[in-house]
């Protein structure tokens, strides 16, 4: 059960990302490696290329599906990447309630090493 603390966190993330990924799409950042997607449109599922990242999700809820997995991440999943993978996702969204994701860009090296730490 989520205390009202984490659901506070969750808002205050969802409202910080609302106001820096103003423009549809994947929009870079001042820091490199990382990113901020905004979908304020359905995105049905259709082939995408996912690199090596970490997609933390302020708002709204994505599927990825690979073979024969579907992989959900939404605000209370997140969605980690370690190789280049080709998935085909889906989105669920509206200009009210748009998908607000940040990107997180992953080295492949270094994510191995925490792995196994």
């Amino acid at each position: 059960m989520e205390s009202g603390h984490q659901n506070a966190e969750r808002q205050r993330f969802a409202r910080l990302l609302d106001e820096v990924a103003v423009h549809e799409g994947l929009t870079p950042t001042p820091i490199e490696g990382v990113q901020v997607y905004r979908r304020s449109e359905p995105q049905p599922r259709c082939p995408k290329i996912y690199h090596p990242n970490i997609l933390f999700v302020g708002r709204g809820r994505k599927w990825a599906y690979v073979g024969g997995q579907v992989y959900t991440y939404d605000p209370f999943n997140y969605l980690v990447s370690s190789v280049t993978l080709p998935v085909e996702c889906e989105a669920v969204a509206s200009p009210e309630d748009p998908v607000l994701v940040v990107a997180i860009d992953v080295d492949p090296t270094m994510l191995a090493e925490l792995i196994l730490e």
